[in-house]
């Protein structure tokens, strides 16, 4: 189990991994009370599938999340789709978030960059 676990750890971070495994005491932590659900979150991305999900979820509390891109076209559709469902009675928040792994964008976020080297093999 050790060795798969650092197998995908490395598949997905380009790190060599070691990973060590050590008994010790203590207690079992409490269950933690889960709060029931309030509502459901569609990813909008402003496609046909995204207005039809929409549609189908509408009847019970739902936000639509999209990811800000820089392609004015999708922006465009995005926030077409959302008027659209609001202008025929749907009151459903949409928010935008900007993702991206480079510095910039809405924000002076920096970062360093790491360097790319060839993804290592799947082993599982």
């Amino acid at each position: 189990m050790r060795l798969q676990i650092e197998d995908v750890l490395y598949r997905l971070s380009q790190d060599a991994w070691t990973i060590d495994f050590v008994q010790m005491s203590g207690a079992v932590e409490p269950k933690r009370r889960k709060d029931k659900p309030v509502g459901k979150t569609l990813l909008f991305s402003g496609g046909a599938d995204s207005l039809a999900a929409a549609l189908e979820f509408a009847g019970e509390p739902l936000q639509l999340i999209s990811h800000k891109t820089y392609n004015m076209a999708t922006d465009a559709s995005q926030k077409g789709l959302a008027a659209f469902l609001s202008e025929n009675g749907y009151s459903l928040p949409h928010a935008q978030i900007f993702v991206s792994s480079r510095d910039g964008g809405p924000t002076d976020l920096k970062h360093a960059e790491e360097e790319a080297r060839e993804p290592a093999p799947l082993f599982f």
